[in-house]
């Protein structure tokens, strides 16, 4: 389950598809499933109205519909930053920046070496930093992100 920028609703997945659970006084309920959305999504991970699957595809929450295939997929780690309006995805190679409005590259950090496994979590942390936390242990990056395009 994943936030959405509604305080009282929250974004599932199951094979069916993806779909909205309100939460109300008088108990839950779950609309039918929108199928299509994902395939094999792996992790996914929603912040205002935004869900960022780790295969790359990036859903406006509210209407769940598709915003854009970013063409690129990471480890189960997708990360939504709503003060940079970016999106990224982590790979073994480098973590990719993606505007949050229309999906196109925004920036892309290399890393001097592969990583050689994969992080359970990857998030904006300041200004300038990116953390990445793997089973024993969290490696910080230090990024000031120069556009390569987009917004």
């Amino acid at each position: 389950m994943e936030p959405t920028a509604s305080p009282n609703e929250f974004i599932g997945l199951r094979r069916q598809g993806v779909f909205k659970i309100n939460i109300d006084s008088e108990g839950c309920t779950a609309t039918a499933p929108v199928a299509g959305l994902f395939t094999n999504p792996g992790p996914i991970e929603g912040r205002g109205n935004y869900l960022l699957s780790s295969s790359g595809k990036l859903v406006d929450s509210q209407t769940l519909s598709p915003i854009a295939d970013l063409g690129a997929s990471g480890f189960p780690a997708p990360c939504v930053d709503l003060t940079t309006s970016r999106a990224y995805l982590v790979s073994s190679t480098s973590i990719k920046a993606f505007a949050l409005s229309d999906g196109s590259l925004a920036g892309e950090f290399v890393f001097p070496e592969p990583l050689s496994s994969s992080p359970s979590q990857a998030l904006r942390w300041g200004s300038d930093g990116f953390a990445l936390s793997f089973n024993d242990q969290v490696k910080i990056v230090r990024w000031t992100e120069r556009p390569t395009g987009g917004n």
